[in-house]
């Protein structure tokens, strides 16, 4: 019997100093923790309901992780009896687990920051947070001597990294613009003028504002849409909806409204061209009626019978 109780991992009955003084540190590390987070919570920018949901989700696992800490911390510190290097480090591992969910959440909200290149961010995101956790790591080896160039090392790495994306970011925008003039010198050369002409159907407007105009296409008489103009209506028309239903605008009241605009993007076996769905309701009769247009081969919607303009 006594020889077992010889092999429990404690080094004496009390709690000792040094296991005091881990766990009274663990306290005020998990209330910092928590505190900010609270901050970030009830102070954040506004977001659109579903990344608000996905924050919110990811806050509160952080919350109860420090929690989780703090209490098991104080749970210890009150009993008083000697504990073990696994009953210490299973005590820390939430607030492990709370500092990574921070880290996460926080490179998302940095890379929705990049807004259309997010996607493309997100693996380049990915592997800095790997990089600067594996780098990080290694710092037991330092020492007070050189811990300021430890320091200094993983700065210089993360901007090497950051100098890297900038010249492959420049260098992506200048193809993005050779691609897009090249793809207007090909629809010119295919009998396409570019024009602007004013939206047709009603959409809430402020008081004394004139229609939106509509950057298209022109060929043989007939009004195109390019994609980017689709997407452009679509934002202006959830926008004006948007200000509707806050009371910031007025419905029309008097025409055909656009109702909604949707983009169909292709997907293989099933969409073979991506597509657009305008929906419309007349006023007054609240008749209502969707069309759908598919992108040609020169990769325009042929806009001339959805009276769009």
């Amino acid at each position: 019997m006594r020889d077992a109780e010889r092999e429990v991992p404690v080094k004496e009955q009390v709690l000792g100093a040094s296991d005091r003084a881990a766990l009274q540190s663990l306290i005020p590390l998990a209330s910092a923790i928590g505190v900010g987070t609270m901050f970030a919570l009830f102070f954040g920018s506004r977001k659109r309901t579903a990344y608000a949901l996905f924050e919110i989700f990811a806050i509160v696992a952080v919350l109860v992780a420090a929690a989780l800490t703090a209490a098991t911390a104080i749970s210890l510190l009150h009993r008083d009896t000697a504990i073990s290097d696994h009953e210490l480090t299973q005590t820390a591992m939430p607030l492990v687990v709370a500092a990574f969910l921070l880290v996460f959440v926080t490179v998302l909200a940095r890379l929705r920051a990049a807004g259309d290149r997010t996607w493309s961010m997100l693996p380049i995101g990915l592997l800095c947070v790997y990089l600067a956790a594996m780098l990080t790591l290694r710092v037991w080896a330092a020492t007070p001597e050189n811990a300021s160039l430890v320091a200094a090392g993983l700065l210089v790495v993360g901007g090497v990294l950051s100098f890297g994306v900038g010249l492959w970011e420049r260098r992506s925008a200048r193809g993005s613009r050779r691609g897009q003039v090249a793809a207007i010198a090909e629809k010119v050369a295919s009998g396409y003028l570019p024009d602007c002409k004013p939206l047709l159907l009603s959409l809430p407007e402020p008081e004394g504002a004139s229609p939106p105009n509509i950057q298209c296409w022109i060929k043989q008489g007939r009004t195109f849409l390019d994609l980017d103009s689709c997407r452009r209506l679509r934002q202006l028309t959830d926008e004006r909806w948007d200000a509707v239903a806050a009371a910031e605008m007025q419905p029309p009241t008097g025409g055909t409204m656009l109702a909604l605009v949707e983009l169909r993007y292709r997907v293989p076996f099933r969409r073979p061209r991506p597509e657009a769905r305008i929906s419309t309701v007349t006023v007054p009769g609240g008749g209502r009626d969707t069309k759908i247009v598919a992108m040609n081969d020169d990769g325009l919607l042929d806009a001339t019978g959805l009276g769009l303009v």
